[in-house]
């Protein structure tokens, strides 16, 4: 499958990168495991995200979307150059919500992240200024 998307036409493509995603919050429960053993991906949640994004590399993907708690072991094990980015980011002292897996923006720099994606703390912030609509559409 992702050698299917690598393969498409750049027009087709909405992004300049093919990443892939790695694991989520919930994949160490029992489903999950046996999920994740029935795809040959044995072992413990950190090993199944390795292996995955072993398999995104040889698949030539640019990168996978994994947490901060991820992100050095997949550089150490596909490279500088694999991208990594990694949701779940929040300001120092910021409540985690429903999210188990956060980390500061200097914590996801510090593992190795090249992008991270800073959502609710943004969208759900009380001080932020009131949305505008584009004056395109005016």
């Amino acid at each position: 499958m992702l050698a299917a998307a690598r393969k498409l036409p750049s027009n087709a493509r909405r992004a300049r990168h093919t990443g892939a995603w790695s694991a989520r919050d919930h994949d160490s429960d029992e489903p999950c495991r046996q999920r994740r053993e029935r795809f040959g991906l044995g072992g413990s949640p950190g090993e199944s995200v390795l292996r995955l994004a072993a398999l995104a590399r040889e698949a030539r993907c640019a990168g996978v979307v994994c947490s901060v708690a991820e992100a050095g072991g997949i550089k150490a094990a596909c490279g500088a150059a694999f991208v990594v980015l990694c949701p779940g980011i929040r300001p120092g002292g910021s409540a985690h919500g429903d999210q188990r897996r956060t980390a500061t923006p200097g914590d996801a720099r510090a593992a190795g992240a090249d992008y991270i994606v800073v959502g609710r703390p943004i969208v759900e912030d009380a001080d932020r200024p009131p949305r505008r609509e584009p004056s395109w559409r005016s």
